[in-house]
């Protein structure tokens, strides 16, 4: 696949905004309804991490697009170090 580093980067690029949202939005919600969004997308999150039995569709395409095991994957470095 000749796009697949570029895909890969943009499923890296995803990740890593999903973390900063995660990470940021409780310091820096200025609404109600902004705290009610982050609650329901970690929620969401967490709901997909336990339905797909501890892993990420996210990292999966990384991982198949990269050609590298799961466990090699961007987030995994993060989360596993």
């Amino acid at each position: 696949m000749a796009h697949a580093p570029a895909m890969a980067n943009l499923v890296r690029g995803i990740h890593l905004g999903i973390l900063v949202f995660i990470l940021l939005m409780p310091f820096v919600a200025t609404s109600m309804l902004q705290l009610i969004i982050y609650l329901l997308v970690v929620f969401a999150i967490v709901m997909h991490w336990i339905a797909n039995h501890h892993f990420c569709v996210l990292s999966l395409i990384e991982s198949k697009l990269r050609g590298i095991k799961y466990e090699d994957g961007f987030i995994n470095a993060i989360l596993k170090p």
